[in-house]
């Protein structure tokens, strides 16, 4: 079992560095390491594919393919999907873009004084702001039983105006 250290062919690569730090390799064949991590994994190098799953997903080989390429003295570029190449890059916006229309708007030309405008807000509308909130569903309200009258209400003893009966 070999420790992976942190360069590949005297560069170092900056994503890869802090997961490489504690994993360990072990090889099983030609072409599968298992890489003892937290969980370890199993890497099949000419299949490109790891039990992480990551690198059957970016089609880039992740952490532990990182490891096991570099214990099997294979270069890295080799196993990088050539989408991810500068050629690639350079092939995709070689030709012109041309615009879609928006064939879904209308054309607006100029203000004909016809244009129904949002109404202004600055004021705030007449009258006492509420001082009751609103209440939300699910939420029961407490009733005040008023301890002069006997009434449910919104009125307790202080503010009570029911006059009393004898």
């Amino acid at each position: 079992m070999e420790r992976c250290d942190m360069s590949y062919h005297g560069k170092e690569i900056q994503g890869v560095v802090q997961c490489v730090k504690g994993m360990a390799i072990s090889r099983s064949s030609d072409d599968l390491y298992e890489v003892w991590c937290n969980p370890s994994v199993s890497v099949n190098i000419a299949s490109r594919s790891c039990s992480c799953g990551e690198w059957q997903i970016n089609s880039f080989p992740c952490a532990h393919a990182f490891c096991a390429l570099k214990r099997a003295g294979k270069k890295l570029n080799d196993y990088v999907d050539h989408y991810y190449s500068v050629d690639a890059f350079q092939n995709t916006y070689s030709k012109s873009i041309n615009p879609v229309p928006t064939i879904w708007k209308d054309v607006i030309v100029g203000f004909d004084g016809n244009v129904l405008l949002p109404p202004l807000c600055n004021k705030r509308p007449p009258g006492r702001p509420r001082t009751e909130r609103i209440p939300s569903t699910g939420v029961k309200s407490r009733k005040i039983t008023c301890r002069r009258c006997g009434q449910v209400g919104r009125h307790n003893r202080a503010r009570c105006k029911e006059p009393l009966q004898h």
